[in-house]
């Protein structure tokens, strides 16, 4: 089973922002930054820290990921915007990233039914990392 995160959160919240963020660096469009927090010390931390060669090899790895973003859709009409991919222009048009908008059909909880199903076929098309965004949690 691959790994899949699910991000939910009000409208505006910065969902797809931090969605473009993160799928790029996965992807490897965007460059991590290997500055670590060295002045962390709550819970009983000392330093926090990581040599560049154990940065580069173990979070470097390039991933290819798909976004799975379901939009509420309208009580009144049954439509849904499905703007998400234009939210994401660079991972949009990133070769290593997959983005399928879907609507929610009104179903509760925020997800469409066959989100499950959409997963599956992610990982059997060689998705490591699968990215659901929804809203109305």
């Amino acid at each position: 089973m691959i790994p899949f995160q699910g991000l939910s959160g009000p409208p505006g919240a910065g969902k797809s922002t931090f969605i473009e963020a993160f799928g790029g660096r996965l992807t490897g469009s965007k460059p991590w930054n290997p500055v670590i927090n060295t002045s962390y010390k709550s819970y009983g931390k000392q330093r926090l820290t990581l040599d560049e060669e154990h940065f580069n090899q173990e979070i470097r790895k390039l991933h290819r990921v798909a976004v799975l973003a379901i939009d509420p859709s309208s009580h009144t009409t049954g439509g849904s915007l499905l703007a998400d991919k234009t939210r994401m222009p660079e991972l949009s048009s990133n070769m290593n990233a997959y983005i399928r908008p879907s609507p929610s059909g009104g179903n509760l909880g925020g997800v469409a039914r066959a989100t499950s199903e959409s997963i599956l076929l992610c990982e059997a098309a060689g998705f490591e990392t699968v990215l659901v965004e929804t809203v109305e949690l």
